[in-house]
């Protein structure tokens, strides 16, 4: 089964308003996440969900409940809400992410 993998980083909460790692891990709801359809393809409730923050060094793991499609990126990609249960705080391993901020293993 497929992990999906979501950056929540400090800087994109300052300048976009963005939800916070904290944030994510307080409602386990990642918003606005854009998700390519050959990614979300291989996504399925049950998988699991990592957020990092890379730059504070931090990692939750959860369980994916679904996909809610939010709105549109500019270039036309769309848009996911990430709705994950049981995310817990983990030890810090970095994983690879694409330039959405986005990673599916």
């Amino acid at each position: 089964m497929a992990t999906l993998v979501l950056n929540a980083p400090t800087w994109k909460v300052q300048e976009e308003g963005a939800k916070s790692f904290d944030g994510i891990l307080a409602t386990g709801v990642g918003s606005g996440y854009a998700i390519a359809g050959t990614l979300v393809g291989q996504l399925k409730p049950g998988c699991i969900v990592v957020v990092l923050n890379k730059g504070r060094q931090l990692r939750a793991e959860g369980t994916l409940i679904r996909l809610e499609p939010k709105g549109r990126t500019e270039s036309g990609m769309q848009r996911y809400d990430v709705w994950i249960r049981d995310l817990q705080q983990t030890e810090y391993r970095p994983e690879l992410l694409n330039r959405c901020g986005v990673g599916v293993r």
